[in-house]
Formats: C-alpha cells, sequence, structure tokens
C-alpha cells in the first residue's frame, strides 16, 4: 500500500492512532497507540507501553 502526500502529513501531525483488533469472542477492540511513519519502509510502526503484554498484542498474536 502506497500512502499519499496528505495521508502522510496526517500521519506525521497526529499524536495518537487507533488500533482495532479482534477479540477471541469475535467482538472489536478499538485501542489507543503511539505510532510513527517510516518513511524508508513505508509503513507505520505502533508503540506502547508493555506493549507485548496488552490485549491489543495477544489479540495480533491470535488474528492477525
Amino acid at each position: 500500500m502506497t500512502f499519499t502526500p496528505f495521508e502522510i502529513e496526517f500521519m506525521k501531525q497526529a499524536d495518537v492512532g487507533r488500533l482495532a483488533t479482534i477479540q477471541p469472542d469475535g467482538t472489536p477492540q478499538n485501542s489507543p497507540v503511539g505510532f510513527t511513519f517510516n518513511e524508508q519502509l513505508g509503513t507505520i510502526d505502533i508503540a506502547g507501553y508493555q506493549m507485548s503484554r496488552s490485549r491489543k498484542f495477544r489479540n495480533l498474536a491470535r488474528n492477525n
């Protein structure tokens, strides 16, 4: 996927993002996350406090 210049500028100015995942029971979970746009790779890199212990991490490990 390629981001438009408008989308890249929006991401650079945003303070927080949202990550939607699916919980084991099939319901959605929408969580705030820290993120940066990685211009070299063209990816959105997500970060957060103790991310590997979070429900969103477990949701993604189970159902990416």
